[in-house]
């Protein structure tokens, strides 16, 4: 007998009619999460402040801030809050009735974020079945958690959000210390990974990579800094063996390269910008970070040098500039550029101009060779940019030190591009 739940989920199961005509996010949105109408935050506003609530979450940028007046603001919305600004108190009247139906919505992002006393007066007003309760904070961290938090916080640069992951995982940790009544002065590597085996259940594999990764900047700082224990557990800390797939590198055929580069256009700033990220990818085989990380004084272009400051392996190198992408980048700088304190190369187009993140550039980059007819990313051109490498002649050392990697292990795997170029360096060459 088939069930009757299941049959209606049969019924109303989705077919997608054309593949090609799914909505995607292609730029910017706003989000607001559901709870905003399932727990009566929607119900507590009012429509003149439900209207400006909505419109400033969708016209502010990722810093919350918008560019628009209060005029313009209230003429878009055709909000009638003070008359036209025909006299002073008028528009005084105007700007405070503004502010007013402003002061309500952020009342209601403020319950939305943390959860704090408002939530009690919705509850009152019947508008939401309980208030929001904010979870107790946990106890503070021990002295020498906290030190190596303000350590990395001085010392390392690391960013607050990232201070917020440590804090996290180190909090998770010194409390599991103190339930087991366990010193760190005697930690044992057996004792870590039992925290971690059952911290980081439920965790993918990539946040108990990230979550280990936390884990160990603390114990070299006990060893290093505090000489709080006997031994380094750092590199103790290891993860599962993942068992994947050798696959070789994927690269560009010369085609590809040919077609890539006859379909890059120099008409707009981001098509200029977005030439010169490709052929630093390609002719000399930069990662997407470290495009996002050159400054206007690494680039020499009277001695046609680059100077890599930023590199994976922590060692500053200097790579000679093609001609190609010297007037790539001088054609970005001097049409596509904007002007700007910022000595960041590449920078976003619309004000507040800032530097470009590593994804970002990724994606332009990926995007352009979309529009080549490529399914590929950018690491397919550092990729090869390797292969031309071997092509040419150089043996897996020189590519190690143009690919800036750390060990000869990750330049091995570029062997496998080349079948005949694998089968000479593996031959006539002691590895």
């Amino acid at each position: 007998m088939v069930n009757p739940v299941e049959k209606v989920v049969n019924m109303i199961k989705k077919k997608i009619l054309n593949p090609d005509r799914i909505r995607r996010i292609n730029s910017g949105f706003s989000f607001i999460p559901h709870r905003f109408l399932s727990q009566g935050f929607l119900a507590a506003l009012q429509q003149k402040e439900l209207l400006l609530y909505l419109f400033l979450v969708i016209a502010s940028d990722r810093y919350g801030l918008s560019f628009y007046s209060y005029d313009a603001i209230c003429t878009l919305l055709e909000l009638d809050i003070g008359g036209q600004k025909t006299n002073g108190l008028q528009a005084n009247s105007a700007t405070d009735g503004y502010r007013s139906i402003r002061r309500s919505g952020r009342k209601a992002d403020a319950v939305m974020m943390d959860g704090n006393s408002q939530s009690e007066r919705i509850h009152e007003e019947k508008n939401i079945a309980a208030p929001l309760r904010r979870q107790k904070s946990s106890k503070p961290l021990p002295d020498v958690f906290k030190d190596y938090l303000r350590y990395k916080r001085k010392y390392c640069q690391t960013p607050e959000r990232t201070i917020s992951a440590n804090h996290r995982v180190l909090g998770a940790f010194a409390k599991y210390l103190q339930q087991h009544r366990i010193k760190l002065q005697t930690l044992r590597i057996e004792q870590i990974d039992a925290f971690l085996a059952d911290y980081l259940n439920g965790y993918s594999t990539a946040t108990g990579r990230v979550y280990r990764g936390y884990l160990r900047g603390f114990l070299s700082y006990l060893f290093d800094e505090r000489r709080l224990v006997s031994k380094d557990l750092a590199p103790l800390v290891t993860g599962p063996p993942a068992f994947t797939r050798s696959k070789p590198p994927t690269f560009l055929r010369k085609d590809e390269v040919q077609k890539l580069f006859a379909r890059l256009a120099f008409s707009t700033a981001s098509e200029l910008r977005t030439a010169a990220m490709v052929h630093l990818g390609y002719m000399l085989g930069l990662r997407p970070c470290e495009i996002r990380s050159l400054k206007l004084n690494d680039i020499n272009f009277g001695k046609a040098e680059l100077c890599l400051r930023y590199r994976k392996n922590n060692r500053p190198d200097r790579l000679p500039l093609p001609e190609a992408v010297i007037k790539a980048i001088a054609a970005y700088l001097i049409g596509g550029r904007p002007k700007s304190k910022h000595r960041t190369l590449f920078l976003t187009l619309h004000p507040p101009h800032r530097p470009l993140s590593a994804n970002v550039v990724g994606h332009h980059i990926r995007k352009c060779m979309r529009t080549a007819g490529l399914n590929g990313t950018a690491y397919w051109l550092r990729h090869t940019y390797a292969q031309n490498l071997l092509e040419a002649g150089a043996s897996i050392y020189e590519v190690k030190e143009m690919l800036g990697h750390d060990c000869i292990e990750s330049t091995k795997k570029y062997l496998h591009i080349h079948i005949e170029m694998m089968r000479k360096v593996l031959f006539d060459e002691c590895l």
